[in-house]
């Protein structure tokens, strides 16, 4: 057996086994705040269902390759399906043009630490100009 290895370390496609030695998928993520030292758990990938979360409260042991939870193969088919979570926050258009400094005709690039106005004539994009036909 090896010797236990930090969460932290855990990567994609890791095999996780159940507490009766079945393999019941793969990692497909790892949730935490690495920056904090927290580790929330691991989402288990397997062909023939739907990704599962599995909280660290439940996983038993992490060695090299390997993740070993605290279910049976059978409890473990039992929990639900992970919740799809959002990519990103939603925000509106109009916080996303407030944010952005969109205003029709031009936006403002802040690149470098300077600000600059940017046109958009000339066939409506920034690109127009650099790359005719964009």
């Amino acid at each position: 057996m090896s010797d236990p290895v930090s969460w932290l370390l855990v990567r994609r496609g890791w095999q996780v086994v159940a507490s009766d030695g079945t393999t019941v998928g793969r990692i497909g993520a790892v949730r935490g705040e690495p920056t904090k030292d927290i580790f929330n758990g691991v989402v288990v990938r397997n062909s023939s269902a739907p990704p599962r979360y599995v909280p660290s409260e439940l996983i038993a042991g992490i060695v090299s390759g390997q993740v070993t939870l605290r279910l049976s193969a059978e409890e473990f088919e039992a929990v639900p399906p992970e919740k799809r979570r959002p990519l990103a926050p939603s925000v509106s258009l109009s916080e996303f043009l407030r944010r952005f400094e969109l205003r029709s005709g031009g936006y403002t690039s802040r690149c470098s630490g300077s600000e600059r106005r940017i046109s958009t004539t000339n066939g409506g994009s920034p690109w127009a100009t650099r790359f005719p036909g964009f």
